[in-house]
């Protein structure tokens, strides 16, 4: 039960990054700060390459 539970809920999040991706960078960079297991040198890697 707890991996149809875990299934479900990664086809979620991966439905809301399809929408976030195809927004802007600007969306994308935002969304990704928000989630606590994001390492912050990431997110200014992707900065620099999105122009923000």
């Amino acid at each position: 039960m707890l991996q149809i539970v875990n299934m479900q809920q990664q086809c979620l999040e991966a439905e809301a990054l399809r929408g976030v991706i195809d927004e802007s960078g600007d969306a994308s960079l935002d969304y990704f700060s928000s989630k606590k297991n994001v390492v912050k040198g990431d997110l200014k890697g992707l900065a620099r390459r999105g122009g923000r």
